[in-house]
């Protein structure tokens, strides 16, 4: 399967999959990009680096800070 095919593959299980009754997963990237979000794909694309949650918090630069410097991580 050629590499494009199988990243959308990758991506269309990724937006198929859930956990518990509203969870769902998404991917961006370090920029922070969103790739794929399942619930919202007008977000795919966009630039993710000022998105605050309600409490001011840069929320994917957050993200990316502990994938960085753990490899993982919760925000």
């Amino acid at each position: 399967m050629p590499k494009s095919e199988l990243q959308k593959h990758i991506m269309h299980v990724i937006a198929s999959a859930r956990y518990g009754n509203s969870g769902y997963f998404w991917i961006n990237d370090k920029s922070p990009k969103m790739i794929m979000h399942p619930i919202n794909p007008a977000l795919d694309g966009k630039d993710l680096s000022e998105f605050k949650d309600p409490n001011g918090v840069y929320l994917f630069n957050e993200m990316v800070k502990a994938v960085e410097s753990n490899g993982e991580g919760e925000v």
